[in-house]
């Protein structure tokens, strides 16, 4: 079976970039559960609603 050498980098850079997207906006709330894309050659996050309240 194929097993891409890059998993892992991309798993830690999308981890990175969640965090630091959360660092900004801290009060960012999911309103459902992500939907998830899969298929024979890329998984991840296709859609995730969420909110915030921003600055007022």
């Amino acid at each position: 079976a194929h097993y891409c050498i890059g998993t892992h980098l991309a798993r830690m850079t999308i981890g990175l970039m969640f965090n630091a997207i959360a660092d900004h906006i801290p009060d960012l709330k999911p309103l459902e559960s992500p939907q998830r894309l899969r298929s024979g050659w890329l998984n991840g996050i296709k859609h995730w609603q969420v909110d915030y309240t921003g600055k007022s």
